[in-house]
């Protein structure tokens, strides 16, 4: 039974889909017969207000860790219901500044599951990892879902967030946030961080 999670905001949705599409009896925060696609997974399980406790991470395999571009994700954080912000608390002490909260989340989060993942990969290169999904998840997988599939699904209107926004509220968490998402954003790929010379960060 697999598992793919990742920090919230991340494309969950839109994976279950194109799971779904393929014949995958998986569902977005809900159990099926072949696995379940969810952020809500620690290995400290905690009751969410509104979400079902989910199994431990030993009871899946494989599993995937799902991630999206950073300054995506964290502008879409804070679009999630406020019952997950009480959730995160049980985890970590939020800064009370929201763009702050929303990087301590981002990295804690991914952090978490990649520790546990057989495989992680970032959803806007879905078609150039199919190969190893295929072979983790021993199903053949079409491409032609990656476009078929709604890339908005579960998407919700916010604003959106610079580098530079982020850095104002606090340097030192930008830089992890920004180190951190290089890993799966290099250059060269569709969606890359900017390249950052030693003072600043070029948009």
């Amino acid at each position: 039974m697999c598992l793919i999670s990742g920090c919230p905001r991340s494309g969950t949705a839109y994976i279950a889909r194109f799971l779904q599409a393929n014949g995958i009896r998986v569902k977005h925060e809900v159990e099926d017969t072949d696995g379940i696609v969810s952020w809500l997974f620690l290995q400290g399980i905690k009751q969410h207000g509104r979400l079902p406790v989910p199994r431990p991470f030993h009871q899946y395999y494989p599993i995937l860790h799902q991630v999206r571009y950073p300054l995506h994700t964290i502008a879409s954080l804070h679009t999630i219901h406020p019952s997950s912000w009480d959730y995160f608390k049980q985890f970590l002490p939020l800064s009370e500044d929201p763009v702050v909260a929303a990087m301590q989340v981002y990295l804690y989060w991914n952090r978490m599951i990649e520790a546990a993942a057989d495989y992680s990969y970032a959803v806007e290169h879905l078609p150039l990892s199919l190969n190893k999904l295929r072979e983790l998840l021993k199903v053949p997988l079409d491409a032609k879902y990656c476009d078929l599939v709604n890339p908005k699904t579960n998407s919700r209107e916010h604003a959106e967030l610079t580098w530079m926004e982020l850095r104002d509220c606090s340097k030192d968490l930008t830089d992890e946030v920004f180190e951190y998402g290089r890993r799966f954003y290099p250059a060269g790929t569709p969606i890359q961080p900017p390249p950052k010379p030693a003072e600043d960060y070029v948009i």
